[in-house]
């Protein structure tokens, strides 16, 4: 219903007014009367109505004033003006300032209900139109939200940059520049992912972006910033004289984060800020050590924002798990042992990870960990894993971790389901033998592995257990003997000092020239090439 004034200082004459108009059939709400230009002012400012009847002659404020008011106070206000013959001048300057129509004096049923259609008409046609405005604003909002979350997802995750123009042209809001660019990830941690939980991650992640984005304008160049998970992923560029604004800023998102997350229960926030770059090429290695920085709460605590420049760490390639540990390691899997599996997290988790330099050892020995697993799984396909599947559950489980006991119960998990799959498969007692070979060959795989050496030691007939290996692995033994022989001896390329001759020796090739062709057959390249990848 659209409201209406009447400001008449004749009484009788509004009283009039109300009474000729059908007030609902119009979709019209008579929300009073003003004797006065000064209450009708008033009035005006106090309740808003839509449209205003007013006589061009009233005390202290004529109608003309009203209407110059209305539009000086930018209140959105439909005029129809009453007049007198003798003041018809009046009308004539009002129509100047855009009212809807005068009428003349006596009033006329007829054509006061005639210009309230009217009125109410354009009031009609303008809300609609400033709805459409609106939704088409919003629409082109979301529409910018969007592209600026897909450019982030892509800055962080996708193999190739996108370059910088190509970037600005298809976000017309950006403006970077050539100075610094520096990537950061806020991190909501929760102690379970129940559906409750999550919901309130979400909430807490929803205020966080909102915060940012009403205040990252002052002292950024741009600030881009994208949701993905429990995670919000910033992209900031900014002036390098601007640094420590930009300090005081990322203090101040963790203040409001935390204040958003302690509404709910044991929510934990860390603010991972990497290695500022100032080519927007180089802005890759930015997020790189963004993640490395998240990662390193695992040591380093929650709560808290840790700044990857504060760290001095060394230039390192290659596994953290040394040979020994690695061979204990597909020892525990193969033999499906969970104290032995255990103890080994244990003391990884306790002295390899705590002797390391690196603030996020923990996190990147989880991942070794792992992909040894997976390896080992494959070599003993009996119960047919599927890498790709293990590895999304995997990765997404590790993305709800933030401490050392976490970290080791996911691998226990997967570690569980496997021996308990192993368990159930091994009622055939067929499976046995073949993982009996198995774990033979990977604690001698520096001695004698033949098949006629490993089918004593199962107590099979060598012709029998050579199709017996081939049928429930798909692999003839010889050749996962001579696979598993290549794999150790990568490792021993990567991480010793030994010569090639000393470690083909060590694997039982006395015969270079026969070590060096099996290994190209199986890697692809040549040992000496394949050590120069990882000097």
């Amino acid at each position: 219903m659209s409201k209406v004034l009447i400001c008449d200082d004749e009484v009788k004459v509004c009283k009039l007014i109300k009474n000729i108009v059908e007030w609902d059939n119009l979709g019209l709400e008579l929300c009073g009367f003003a004797h006065t230009g000064q209450k009708a002012l008033d009035m005006m400012m106090e309740l808003r109505p839509d449209i205003v009847i007013t006589d061009i002659r009233m005390p202290d404020y004529d109608g003309l004033y009203l209407v110059e008011q209305a539009k000086a106070l930018d209140l959105d206000m439909h005029f129809i003006i009453i007049s007198g013959y003798q003041y018809f001048e009046y009308a004539q300057t009002a129509l100047r300032f855009g009212i809807v129509d005068y009428l003349l004096k006596p009033i006329n049923k007829e054509e006061l209900s005639n210009a309230l259609v009217i009125t109410k008409k354009r009031i009609t046609s303008q809300q609609e139109s400033q709805t459409n405005q609106k939704e088409l604003i919003a629409t082109l909002d979301q529409s910018l939200i969007k592209i600026e979350e897909y450019q982030v997802h892509s800055i962080y995750f996708q193999e190739s940059l996108i370059p910088l123009p190509v970037l600005c042209s298809e976000n017309k809001k950006l403006h970077f520049s050539s100075d610094t660019f520096n990537a950061c990830i806020i991190k909501y941690d929760s102690p379970t992912t129940e559906h409750f939980v999550r919901a309130n991650v979400e909430s807490a992640i929803a205020k966080t972006m909102q915060y940012i984005r009403s205040g990252s304008h002052r002292m950024f160049t741009d600030f881009l910033c994208a949701p993905e998970g429990n995670s919000i992923y910033c992209i900031m560029n900014y002036d390098n004289t601007q640094k420590d604004a930009v300090k005081i800023f990322i203090d101040q998102v963790l203040y409001e984060a935390r204040k958003f997350a302690d509404i709910f229960d044991a929510i934990q926030v860390t603010i991972g800020v990497g290695q500022a770059s100032f080519p927007y090429a180089q802005i890759k290695g930015s997020c790189n050590t963004a993640f490395e920085a998240i990662y390193s709460r695992i040591r380093c605590g929650t709560n808290r924002i840790i700044y990857y420049s504060y760290f001095n760490i060394p230039d390192l390639t290659g596994p953290l798990l040394d040979t020994q540990s690695v061979c204990d390691l597909k020892r525990h899997i193969s033999s499906c042992s969970l104290p032995d599996f255990s103890d080994f997290l244990h003391n990884i988790f306790t002295v390899t990870a705590s002797a390391s330099i690196l603030p996020y050892a923990h996190y990147l020995l989880t991942q070794e960990i792992f992909y040894i697993f997976i390896q080992q799984l494959q070599r003993f396909p009996i119960i047919k894993p599927e890498p790709e599947a293990l590895q999304k559950e995997f990765q997404h489980r590790l993305e709800f971790a933030w401490n050392k006991s976490q970290l080791s119960g996911i691998l226990m998990e997967f570690f569980q389901q496997y021996v308990t799959e192993v368990q159930e498969k091994s009622v055939n007692e067929l499976d046995y033998p073949i993982r009996q070979a198995i774990s033979y060959v990977e604690n001698h795989y520096a001695d004698d592995c033949s098949l006629s050496t490993v089918s004593d030691h199962i107590h099979l007939n060598q012709n029998y257990f050579s199709t017996l290996f081939k049928q429930k692995t798909g692999n003839n033994f010889n050749s996962y003997v001579a696979q598993y022989r290549i794999d150790m001896s990568k490792q021993l390329l990567r991480e010793s000092d030994k010569s090639i001759q000393e470690i083909a020796s060590s694997l039982t090739y006395s015969d270079l020239k026969h070590f060096r062709h099996l290994f190209k057959k199986y890697v692809g390249i040549s040992p000496a090439k394949f050590r120069e990848l990882y000097r």
